[in-house]
């Protein structure tokens, strides 16, 4: 039974359908764009929240788009896979892990396409050569509308390095160099990498090693060592000083705490004596504003559980909750004024469907089902 807040409007929102893959706002909130089935090959879907049609902006029958993310309101970043490649003979050596296969820089209406520069490798997957991995979104820096820093691994390399990625040129300049070992990059909400996580000389032995610097300019230094499973970095405080982390707790557990740059732990955030804040496959885990500021942590323990950090959030996901009774409604994303948020919707046994939320005029509308979409 569907419940209704004094003040929400619950209505529907007859969109072209989209995608439940992998859905993402624009940063102004009036666009998404969303990965869809087009005939085997995944292809990049774009559409007004308005209402109007949506619009396949790639159309690729013998590569499928991986992965995706949008620069600004009006540029993404995406990139393709194929599954299968030729023997040198000639033999098809049957289904294998998708290969990446290059990136591309394109406007949300299709026209604008670009191809990434990236070192490409020898040897091919079909008609495509590979380039290392798919570059992944680190930072929207403020006041560079072309420009954003990712993290990818080079055609010839083993650990991901952090590039100042130029949409419009699709040039892009490593900006973090001497760092061999450093299997993640953690960025302040300046855009500026501060923090990194080095797998030490022996990198299958699950030793780490958290390396912090003050600044861009300032030495690195390491201020805590752990094994796999003991303690995790989710990012950087709204201070830009500390670090938000998973570590072992007074119960043998993992709790949420704050830490200091000098490896401290401050008191902790959340606690779950029972469960723990293990990340697990379909939680959330921390969600924080551009700025950092905590907003909730989502896990797993009798069921999806989330705590929020901010009042005016979780009176946000109140009212959506009294709204879409009896399933777990999660905030996966958001416009950057958060006016618009996109929220999804999950029930036992049924595929997940999505919902927009007006925050300004408390309106929850749904978004069709996938198997309307393009039709």
């Amino acid at each position: 039974m569907t419940r209704y807040v004094p003040g929400l409007l619950l209505g529907l929102m007859w969109l072209t359908p989209l995608v439940a893959q992998t859905p993402r706002l624009s940063p102004d909130g009036e666009y998404i764009a969303a990965l869809v089935d087009t005939g085997g090959t995944n292809n990049l879907v774009t559409t007004e929240i308005s209402g109007a049609s949506a619009k396949a902006i790639t159309a690729y029958s013998d590569a499928s788009v991986s992965s995706f993310f949008w620069v600004n309101d009006n540029r993404l970043v995406f990139s393709i896979a194929q599954r299968s490649a030729a023997t040198e003979d000639g033999a098809e050596p049957g289904p294998m892990a998708p290969a990446h296969a290059g990136s591309y820089t394109i406007l949300r209406d299709g026209s604008g396409g670009r191809k990434l520069q990236e070192q490409r490798g020898r040897r091919g997957v079909g008609d495509y050569r590979a380039t290392g991995t798919a570059p992944q979104l680190l930072h929207r820096l403020p006041n560079r509308w072309n420009e954003v820093l990712v993290s990818r691994v080079p055609a010839f390399g083993v650990f991901p390095e952090v590039f100042l990625l130029d949409v419009e040129t699709g040039r892009s300049r490593k900006i973090v160099p001497g760092m061999d070992q450093v299997n993640r990059w953690i960025v302040d909400n300046r855009g500026v990498v501060r923090a990194a996580i080095d797998k030490g000389e022996d990198v299958l032995a699950g030793n780490h090693r958290l390396l912090y610097r003050a600044g861009e300019d300032d030495e690195w230094r390491e201020i805590r060592a752990y094994r796999d499973g003991e303690f995790d970095v989710l990012g950087f405080h709204a201070d830009n000083r500390r670090l938000v982390v998973l570590a072992p707790d007074r119960y043998a557990k993992l709790g949420l705490f704050l830490m200091e740059p000098t490896g401290v732990l401050d008191d902790s955030l959340l606690i779950d004596p029972e469960y723990g804040l293990a990340p697990s496959p379909g939680a959330a885990g921390l969600m924080q504003t551009s700025y950092g500021y905590l907003i909730a942590y989502q896990y797993a323990a009798d069921g999806l559980r989330t705590v929020y950090f901010d009042a005016r959030w979780e009176s946000r996901q109140q009212a959506i909750d009294e709204a879409l009774a009896d399933t777990v409604n999660t905030i996966v994303n958001w416009s950057d004024d958060e006016r618009q948020l996109l929220v999804q919707v999950r029930s036992d046994g049924a595929t997940d469907d999505y919902y927009l939320f007006d925050t300004t005029y408390k309106e929850l509308s749904y978004l069709q089902p996938p198997a309307t979409w393009l039709e």
